[in-house]
């Protein structure tokens, strides 16, 4: 059987660029899920230095944004051209699970 590692905490957006996120796995994660608490962005990190985005709500809108790519120490979240989009808008809460 395989052993799957698995993470979660929260975090404070503060719009900065390429924000690291310590996700404490032992290795780089497989994927991190986001999602902002209001529940109108949801956010995947499976591709190396890219964050997609999903609107919930209003319109269905998607997009993807790059980011620093994971390492075995932080995701990272935050582009300066879209910090709503790249799940780092200000004072804004967001939950995240990360999978290794």
């Amino acid at each position: 059987m395989i052993g799957i590692d698995c993470t979660s905490g929260t975090y404070t957006g503060n719009a900065a660029v390429n924000r690291a996120i310590p996700h404490g796995l032992p290795n780089i994660p497989k994927f991190v899920l986001l999602n902002g608490i209001t529940g109108y962005y949801f956010y995947t990190i499976i591709e190396a230095g890219k964050i997609n985005w999903q609107k919930a709500q209003v319109t269905a809108s998607s997009g993807q944004l790059a980011v620093t790519a994971m390492d075995d120490v932080n995701f990272y979240v935050g582009n300066a051209t879209d910090y709503s989009g790249s799940a780092n808008a200000n004072t804004y809460a967001y939950h995240w699970v990360a999978v290794g």
